[in-house]
Formats: C-alpha cells, sequence, structure tokens
C-alpha cells in the first residue's frame, strides 16, 4: 500500500470503511492478515492536508492530517494490534524520501518490495 488517503482500521468500534465493526472478523482472520506479507509506502512529503484527492471527511482526518500520518498510525495501529494479541507480524514500513504523492515517486520503492523474494 503505498500513500492511501484513508485505511481500514482493524478496530471493532470504528464502522466501515474506515473501520471493522460489524464485519465479524475472527481473530484467525486478524492473525492471517497480519502474517501476510505486506508493506505500508509512504513518501515523507505527502503532507498536503488539502491535497486535490485526499479524504477529508471527518472520519478520515481522526487518522491523520495528511497521507504520510494516516499511513504512519495505520502501521503503527497494527504493530500494537499485533503485540496485543501476540500474533506474528511480517509488515514493512518505508519512507520513501522527497516523495510527495506520486505514482511515479513510489514506484522504485514498490518494485524493490514486489520484487525481492525472485
Amino acid at each position: 500500500m503505498a500513500n492511501a488517503g484513508f485505511y481500514t482500521f482493524l478496530d471493532p468500534d470504528i464502522p466501515y470503511p474506515f473501520g471493522i465493526k460489524n464485519l465479524n472478523i475472527s481473530d484467525e482472520q486478524l492473525a492471517a492478515f497480519l502474517w501476510k506479507k505486506n508493506a505500508i509506502l509512504l513518501g515523507d512529503q505527502d503532507t498536503d492536508p488539502r491535497h486535490r484527492s485526499l479524504n477529508r471527511t471527518k472520519q478520515a482526518k481522526k487518522q491523520g492530517k495528511h497521507r504520510f500520518e494516516r499511513g504512519t498510525n495505520f502501521f503503527f495501529d497494527l504493530v500494537r494490534l499485533g503485540e496485543s494479541k501476540q500474533l506474528p507480524f511480517r509488515w514493512r514500513y518505508e519512507v520513501v524520501k522527497g516523495v510527495e504523492h506520486s505514482n511515479q515517486g513510489m514506484t522504485p520503492a514498490a518494485a524493490s518490495f514486489l520484487l525481492e523474494d525472485l
């Protein structure tokens, strides 16, 4: 995942799509999700709280002021969840220096992650 505008936090008290309230996600499903190899890739300059494509709803703003903050908060929320439930966690957090909200700017980091096991 790279520079998302908002995330679905694994919080059973927050309604979907910002949380998982009423989705009946089992601990086994949470464990499988945290075990999957995945990454949160964030451009360190993706910090515009007024970006034209940034979700600016009240629920999204609760996740952070901008994409960089929201992604960081999401990742570390997953870390806390994994620790609290003592679940293995294989996700990676990577900050891409000098990149704003740009698919092209994120491509080298994404490609490296996707191809590293080949």
